[in-house]
């Protein structure tokens, strides 16, 4: 969001991590360890491969990618596929609006290179448990776009628990396409509403990308909101003025425009090109904020006809539950080998979780949840303990990459010493629980 913080509060405190890759060049010599060493994830003739090392900064670091790049400050933890999977997701946010980065008629004065550039910064993070230990609660907190700009604190840094990435990268690609502030309404619903299609997009085909993220369900089930006041006024109204009988506000009304745009007149993107070829940003004098709303709206009806704005309220009327609380979706990574779990913290409960995934001979790399638990956050992974469902095969492999038992006892398992898991055959999982630190 733009210049304000934006906070998914969410009860699970851990959530999947990135799908592992082979492909990825080895990591700058900037971090803290080398490649982490695992298993063939068979329990005989054992192979052994090399991922990329998840690392801990040492100073401040630049990522330069292929459109986009990463100022990541001094002791943050950075995923190893971080680079690939950022270019994957910045691929699919213009698949899926149409828009591209790679439009730069407004280059900041900061940066010439035409790039998208993204701040992690622990300046950032929310504190407020010190009541717990003295530990801040998670690696959560601020995340905005100003100028084409992305700021974020490091726990939205693709390690499965936050879409917070993907909707500030919204915002990003809507300022190049369109620089002018459209108000909250239309920017905070463009982005989220394309986070929201980007996020369902990856579930389905990517699902590589999608366990980086928060689940597609978040961006509903975080905007609920009360319809009489809304109809009280007409949408115009609501462009320009705070709505407040709702969560997140101009949010969810912006949400639910550009779901009516986009299934009544099957695009809600080309309106931001249009305003922008009748008040280009460097004319500035064409436009002052008093008669903003006027010409925002001229543009809509010029893009979607005239009757655009009157026909929003009757179709929302008609498709009010499909705004209603969405379940969790069971996300294939069948075709995943391999994946990383990470842990979020917070004052009540300190766990991974595996959870609402179909699966096929998953293998669970445990060292970079070791690593972050240990060397990032200085606690005790040692007494790790895997809570497994019942009627579930699973492998346990040694830190040398042997596989040394094999159990389908739905209890609780010792970790320690474990360097992985893995779950064997077809099968789902709602949730595999990983606690003890």
């Amino acid at each position: 969001m733009r210049k304000i913080l934006l906070v998914l509060l969410v009860a699970v405190v851990s959530l999947v991590g990135c799908g592992a890759e082979t492909t990825e060049a080895e990591i700058d010599s900037i971090a803290t360890s080398t490649s982490i060493p695992v298993p063939g994830h068979v329990c005989q003739n054992e192979t052994v491969e090399t991922v990329p090392a998840d690392y801990i900064t040492t100073e401040d670091i630049e990522l330069d990618l292929e459109k986009a790049v990463y100022h990541i400050g001094k002791n943050i933890y950075v995923p190893g596929n971080l680079e690939s999977n950022t270019n994957k997701a910045m691929n699919v946010i213009e698949q899926i609006s149409g828009l591209s980065f790679e439009v730069n008629e407004y280059p900041s004065e900061e940066f010439t290179d035409g790039k998208t550039h993204i701040f992690i910064n622990k300046d950032l993070l929310y504190s407020g448990a010190e009541w717990y230990d003295g530990l801040d609660s998670n690696e959560f907190g601020g995340a905005y776009e100003v100028n084409g700009i992305v700021w974020a604190a490091p726990g939205n840094l693709l390690l499965g628990n936050s879409y917070t990435i993907i909707h500030e990268l919204c915002h990003a690609l809507m300022w190049r396409q369109s620089p002018w502030y459209h108000g909250t309404t239309l920017n905070e619903g463009f982005a989220e509403y394309t986070t929201y299609l980007v996020l369902q997009e990856m579930e389905e085909k990517y699902p590589e990308l999608a366990v980086c993220f928060d689940e597609s369900a978040t961006s509903i089930n975080n905007m609920f909101m009360s319809y009489e006041e809304l109809y009280e006024q007409p949408i115009e109204y609501w462009f320009e003025n705070s709505y407040e009988y709702a969560g997140n506000g101009n949010y969810a009304v912006g949400f639910r425009f550009m779901a009516y745009l986009h299934d009544v007149y099957g695009d809600y993107t080309s309106w931001i090109v249009n305003f922008e070829k009748e008040y280009p940003f460097k004319n500035k004098n064409q436009i002052e904020d008093e008669s903003a709303l006027e010409q925002r709206i001229t543009i809509l009806k010029q893009t979607y006809g005239e009757d655009v704005l009157d026909n929003f309220y009757p179709w929302l009327k008609e498709h009010v539950n499909d705004f209603e609380e969405q379940e969790r979706k069971m996300i294939d990574i069948s075709d995943l080998q391999e994946i990383n779990i990470y842990p979020r913290y917070d004052a009540i409960q300190q766990k991974l979780f595996l959870d609402y995934i179909k699966y096929n001979n998953l293998y669970i790399n445990l060292e970079p949840a070791k690593k972050y638990i240990e060397e990032y956050k200085g606690m005790d992974a040692s007494k790790l303990v895997l809570w497994m469902p019942e009627k579930m095969e699973v492998h346990l492999y040694h830190t040398d990459g042997r596989c040394i038992q094999t159990t389908t006892d739905g209890n609780s398992i010792s970790l320690e010493g474990i360097s992985g898991v893995k779950l064997v055959g077809e099968g789902t999982v709602e949730r595999l629980e990983i606690s003890g630190f």
